[in-house]
């Protein structure tokens, strides 16, 4: 799973996500909030993120060594730009809502810096495991996500999804000028596209496009990607326009794109991989613009501050004199400086033209103002 990290990756979690009553539970409406929900695991209550884009399910490495989990062999994890290593778990018992994945053996990996960056804290991330068993229903109108074993036969575009041979979940998409490629299909990101180097370079993606740049974090670390916006994307009969996507240093994967958690959230999307398919309809919230980070500034929640580690070139930030490095202390959004916090979260997706004052240690403020440098 990648995070893209931006103004607003914020050391402390969020509140807890509203408990499952039945099978569904309460969706928040941002486009970069993770899908967690409550689970029990191995009879402990924990917090668990869904990543259909994680072919193996993982559990934090503090959480099992509390409850007394060991690690029984090494195993390697695949990340977008390089790879880690985990533990194997022994099999353990994991429920979520009606969902049961009895004696599943996930691997136990360090998930804190994924979860600061994600700004709420889980111990779990359940992948492939769990939408083989269960049908995932998110619902944008009714800000609802909804677990269960059956598919309504509703109505909406009908897409096949297939397994590649490694395991990940994937379905024909569309891009501009006819291009039909297959996407991995990653709940876990909330990048709405990530592109491969050589798709953007075979068939000219960038051109005529401004560009950006940004620091992601994923199983591996972290890593700069490029940023555009694609004209247009089609699932079936349906369309998006002016969608942001990344381009990373690497690709690790068959298909040259995967499709990230705002993409589906546009739609009333029904996942049933275990039946190989998925089914989405327009939502209210298929037209809506996508967030987009306006500041070209990227940073890592580090003890009293945000740490500065990379500024896009020809940005607000780079206008504003940031460097990688600065320790931001303050932000002054016109109402008094005041330390980063929560309440900051979205910051440098709003509108262009807004103007922050940042306090770097030791350094003097600076004047960053929002714009739509790509």
């Amino acid at each position: 799973m990648n995070r893209t990290l931006s103004l607003t990756e914020l050391a402390q979690g969020r509140d807890p996500a509203a408990p499952i009553t039945g099978e569904s539970m309460a969706l928040t409406d941002g486009d970069d909030d993770p899908l967690v929900i409550p689970v029990s695991i191995g009879g402990v209550s924990a917090r668990a993120v869904l990543d259909c884009g994680a072919t193996r399910s993982l559990v934090d490495a503090r959480f099992a060594a509390l409850q007394g989990i060991k690690a029984a062999a090494a195993r390697r994890l695949i990340g977008f730009t390089g790879n880690a290593s985990a533990g194997l778990a022994p099999p353990l018992d994991i429920v979520a809502g009606p969902v049961r994945l009895p004696s599943i053996e996930p691997l136990i990996f360090d998930l804190e810096g994924i979860a600061r960056a994600a700004r709420t804290m889980f111990q779990a991330v359940l992948g492939r495991e769990l939408f083989l068993q269960a049908v995932v229903t998110i619902d944008p109108d009714a800000q609802r996500l909804q677990l269960g074993h059956d598919a309504d036969a509703g109505e909406g575009e009908a897409l096949a999804v297939a397994q590649s041979s490694e395991r990940h979940f994937s379905t024909e998409i569309e891009l501009r000028d006819g291009l039909r490629v297959e996407a991995v299909i990653d709940l876990g990101s909330t990048v709405p596209m990530y592109l491969s180097q050589r798709l953007v370079q075979q068939h000219g993606l960038f051109a005529g496009l401004a560009r950006g740049s940004t620091a992601a974090i994923g199983i591996e670390g972290i890593a700069i990607s490029e940023l555009g916006r694609m004209p247009q994307l089609k699932l079936g009969n349906l369309e998006l326009t002016d969608i942001p996507f990344a381009v990373p240093p690497q690709w690790n994967f068959a298909a040259p794109v995967v499709l990230g958690l705002p993409v589906l959230r546009r739609f009333h999307s029904q996942l049933d991989f275990g039946r190989g398919r998925m089914r989405l309809r327009r939502a209210r919230a298929t037209d809506r613009p996508f967030m987009r980070d306006r500041s070209g500034l990227s940073v890592i929640p580090s003890g009293k501050g945000l740490r500065v580690v990379h500024v896009a070139a020809s940005s607000p930030a780079a206008q504003a004199g940031l460097v990688p490095g600065d320790l931001i202390i303050t932000i002054d959004e016109g109402e008094g400086a005041v330390r980063p916090n929560n309440t900051h979260r979205g910051m440098s997706n709003r509108a262009p033209g807004t103007r922050l004052l940042l306090l770097v240690e030791g350094r003097r403020t600076h004047e960053l103002v929002l714009a739509d440098y790509y």
